[in-house]
């Protein structure tokens, strides 16, 4: 907005209109002194259509001359009449400050434009990048889901084995289930609708961007672990026994093949009646 006048203007076009209203009026021609082109009549004067200078129309012996009114003020190449040069300067002062700041709105418009047209360009380039990663992950979940659901249990497992599970009886805690929305149903169907799970929405964002929650796991929790040796063969499936066993198809195993439980007490008889009777004795020292 710019004030001409004591009135306000919301677009150049309407201050032009005004400015030109005026000269106008003014009563040509009146005569003139250019510092190379000599005495002439000024005839015109008009704020253009765009630009931030008046222009001025000369008629000098040389030939009529349109002049910019703002280069001519500046350096002193034209005298002319106090009382138009007043006018004159008053009119221009105005428009040209008005045309500054228009513009430097303008410029700042299209760099906000130019910098939010980057910063699409830039969110496409990196939710293209992350779909891509969720599906290729989800991919990769549902194959390895898949590939447990149909992996057959052992055939030869080793007294080792039965002694780590009669220990684990003992001391697994609740073993709980984390898994992406769209392995739910998959979930269901394998270890039925009662067997409680976490899911959580695949396509959530994390702080740091899309993550854990795109992979799944199975958790058992262990207690008790002061007074109690934890067998080698458990302290090789997970990488801090204190917190728990994280190795998603050792834990899948325990559940599938050999009793064990989500979200609940584990319940030693019916992990025993999954011990082959040669390897009950290991499974007893263990669970001692």
């Amino acid at each position: 907005m710019t004030t001409y006048n004591n009135i306000d203007y919301t677009t150049t076009e309407d201050l032009r209109n005004a400015i030109n209203s005026d000269l106008a009026a003014l009563a040509y021609p009146f005569t003139v002194k250019h510092r190379t082109y000599g005495e002439g009549q000024l005839t015109f004067v008009k704020a253009p259509l765009t630009g931030g200078s008046l222009y001025a129309t000369v008629d000098f012996v040389a030939g009529t001359k349109t002049l910019a009114l703002d280069v001519l003020l500046t350096n002193n190449l034209l005298q002319m009449p106090d009382i138009l040069m007043d006018s004159l300067v008053e009119v221009q002062s105005v428009f040209k400050a008005d045309f500054i700041e228009r513009e430097q709105a303008q410029r700042l418009a299209d760099r906000q434009a130019r910098d939010e047209a980057e910063a699409a360009k830039k969110k496409a380039a990196e939710d293209k990048k992350a779909e891509e990663k969720y599906e290729a992950t989800k991919a990769k979940a549902i194959k390895d889901f898949e590939v447990l659901a149909a992996a057959d249990r052992p055939t030869e497992v080793t007294n080792e084995f039965y002694y780590s599970l009669g220990w684990l009886a003992k001391h697994v805690g609740v073993i709980t289930a984390k898994l992406p929305d769209y392995l739910g149903s998959s979930f269901e169907k394998h270890f039925g609708t009662e067997a409680p799970k976490t899911l959580v929405d695949g396509r959530a964002k994390t702080i740091g961007g899309y993550a854990k929650q795109w992979s799944w796991e199975f958790v058992a929790s262990i207690k008790k672990l002061k007074d109690t040796t934890v067998p080698a063969y458990i302290q090789n499936t997970t990488t801090d026994i204190s917190k728990g066993i994280h190795n998603t198809s050792f834990v899948w195993d325990l559940v599938d093949n050999y009793g064990f439980q989500f979200g609940k007490k584990q319940d030693i008889e019916k992990i025993r009646s999954h011990v082959p009777a040669s390897c009950l004795a290991s499974f007893e020292a263990g669970l001692a």
